[in-house]
């Protein structure tokens, strides 16, 4: 029984009834622990530190969540441009790298991608780093895979405390349509297996950001590749 993950991320699970072949039985669904220790990490860096209002000169104390104005008004030095008018779209900031922004030394910009702002490369694939923020609530560990048309990666939720595989689609209008589908197709699957008995990934929630479409999956502990090669293929 084969477990699909996103952008070649394939999960397994051994099905018993293989008849004696690769008798050797890994449980890829280990999920990772719901509380990361860069999340908490971070989250503990974060809480309850100070950093100096803009204008009025006075400490201002670091608390997720946030309000996106009080971010505005008291910390819009460590915002991008473009962010200053961005975050007021959302209703919550769950997270922001604004410590590691601070202490870096390097000036504030932007990406220099050649395309959306210059959050794309030139082939429609958003730019991040480890610890950007995603919707100001993902923080991204690493990349854990790349598509033709996307890629992976695992994330923190801020929100929800937990990691997850975010799947950020490239940035063109007929994988977003494509995108659409996927995440409608999984949502149906998802549906009709209540119990999480089929070894099927499961799609957490999309949403867009930047112009791209986001499918938010389950982490899970495995590849496909990794998996036939522990197999000896």
């Amino acid at each position: 029984m084969t477990t699909m993950h996103p952008a070649n991320n394939v999960h397994t699970q051994r099905n018993p009834n293989s008849g004696g072949v690769n008798q050797q039985v890994y449980d890829s669904r280990q999920r990772f622990s719901p509380y990361s220790p860069r999340g908490v990490d971070s989250l503990s860096a974060i809480a309850g530190q100070s950093l100096l209002n803009d204008d009025t000169k006075r400490p201002f104390k670091i608390k997720f969540p946030m309000e996106p104005r009080d971010i505005v008004m008291n910390l819009s030095k460590y915002l991008l441009d473009n962010e200053k008018t961005e975050i007021l779209e959302y209703d919550t900031v769950y997270y922001l790298n604004i410590l590691e922004r601070k202490n870096s030394g390097k000036p504030l910009t932007t990406p220099d991608g050649p395309d959306n702002g210059g959050f794309d490369n030139d082939k429609g694939e958003y730019i991040c780093d480890v610890h950007d923020h995603i919707a100001y609530r993902f923080e991204v560990q690493k990349r854990i895979g790349k598509g033709s048309f996307d890629q992976v990666f695992k994330c923190f939720d801020h929100k929800k405390q937990e990691m997850v595989a975010l799947k950020i689609l490239r940035n063109k209008k007929r994988l977003y349509k494509q995108g659409l589908i996927e995440a409608a197709i999984l949502e149906k699957l998802k549906q009709s297996d209540p119990d999480d008995k089929k070894n099927i990934v499961r799609i957490i929630e999309t949403l867009v950001f930047r112009k791209h479409l986001i499918l938010s999956f389950e982490m899970l502990s495995m590849n496909l590749y990794e998996f036939i090669k522990m197999n000896n293929f």
